[in-house]
């Protein structure tokens, strides 16, 4: 029992041998080419952008207020807005300081 065993792995490992070994092969997908593009190497700078979304803060927390007391009565920038040295922000109603003059 144990021969005929024998010869049966045998012959079935020398057809799989054989099979596995055989010079006609077919066209598979790998034997398939995939087209590319080539370009030459050259050197130049690439320009990293990261856009991000939060909030900053400063190490300090500057006051910011007028030199007068007073009520505001028109604001003439808005949000995001670029200012000028001297340029007028705000307009007060400074009848306060008036009256503490006299």
């Amino acid at each position: 029992m144990s021969q005929i065993r024998l010869v049966l792995i045998l012959l079935f490992s020398f057809t799989l041998l054989l099979t596995s070994c055989s010079k006609d092969k077919k066209a598979t997908a790998t034997d398939q080419t995939t087209p590319v593009k080539v370009a030459q190497v050259k050197y130049q700078e690439i320009s990293i952008r990261y856009k991000s979304t939060g909030s900053i803060s400063s190490v300090t927390n500057p006051v910011i207020k007028a030199q007068v007391p007073g009520k505001v009565l028109s604001v003439n920038v808005n949000v995001d807005d670029k200012i000028k040295p001297n340029q007028i922000l705000a307009v007060l109603r400074l009848e306060s300081l008036k009256l503490n003059k006299v």
